[in-house]
């Protein structure tokens, strides 16, 4: 069983140490510019501050308008929790794969002893990890001195252990989607439009810059089921205790299955995409 195991392995171009190798490199890489986390952790405090005052001058106008979040603690923790959760999950694979593409350096990544998908994704891995300790976490306690006592700790241990599993899922629909976005360029070579429609779709569907709560009523089941929703509403409402039970399980089993699917079709694409590689590669 182990050795068809490790032959299935090799077959897909999966294997465990070559994706090791990668995650190591990618990580190495970003420790050479330590201090360009440095100013994103200035960033990311700015993007908080300014989205919580904000949202709190429009309660304020309006204070039954958002019944969730009238409080300035939700608030906090709430924008502190999501922006901390999409430094710990960006990555910046779509736009490093169309400029593969535009040079022709993708077709050598076909003589790799790794599928390309693989190692995109292990490079993802390892930058994500560097960012969990360069920027997520300092992220999080610049918030927690600044904004003591607002900032609220997690309701509970299993609240905060649900919410680090969604964030593992988020973590892989956002690779999926920038492969996805990145594969374009497969067949338009330039995809600079593509990346800004995704940026913006992001930040407005994921609820990191609006909370699902002051869209219209109708509107808000929707958001919460679409795949961007793993992005920030959903990590946010499980650190907070808002989703328990039952709701708590639909919600990262729905996440579970927009990660199969969309991982699903990252191999169908790339299986389409690779037919035209050296074509589009000059």
């Amino acid at each position: 069983m182990l050795r068809r195991r490790d032959a299935v392995i090799a077959a897909l171009g999966l294997s465990p140490r070559v994706g090791l190798a990668f995650a190591r490199n990618s990580f190495l890489r970003l420790l050479s510019y330590r201090v360009r986390y440095v100013v994103g952790v200035a960033n990311y405090f700015l993007y908080v501050s300014v989205h919580y005052y904000l949202m709190r001058a429009v309660l304020e106008a309006n204070p039954r308008a958002v019944e969730p979040l009238l409080s300035p603690a939700d608030l906090v923790t709430y924008f502190s929790v999501g922006w901390a959760a999409r430094a710990a999950y960006h990555n910046e694979i779509d736009g490093r794969l169309a400029e593969q593409v535009a040079s022709g350096e993708l077709a050598m990544e076909l003589i790799r002893p790794a599928a390309y998908p693989w190692i995109k994704y292990s490079e993802a891995a390892g930058e994500s990890l560097f960012r969990v300790f360069f920027m997520s976490l300092p992220i999080f306690a610049v918030l927690a001195a600044v904004y003591h006592p607002l900032l609220r700790p997690p309701a509970g241990a299993g609240h905060l252990g649900l919410s680090l599993v969604s964030l593992v899922l988020a973590f892989h629909i956002y690779f999926a989607v920038n492969l996805l976005t990145g594969l374009i360029a497969v067949a338009t070579l330039k995809i600079q439009g593509f990346l800004w429609a995704k940026f913006l779709l992001v930040q407005l569907l994921s609820g990191v810059m609006l909370p699902f709560a002051i869209f219209p009523a109708w509107a808000q089941p929707w958001l919460a089921r679409s795949p961007f929703a793993a992005l920030g509403h959903t990590p946010v409402l499980l650190y907070q205790g808002k989703l328990t039970g039952m709701a708590a399980f639909e919600a990262l089993a729905l996440e579970a299955g927009w990660t199969a699917l969309l991982l699903a079709l990252c191999a169908w694409a790339w299986s389409r995409a690779r037919r035209h590689i050296i074509i589009q590669g000059g």
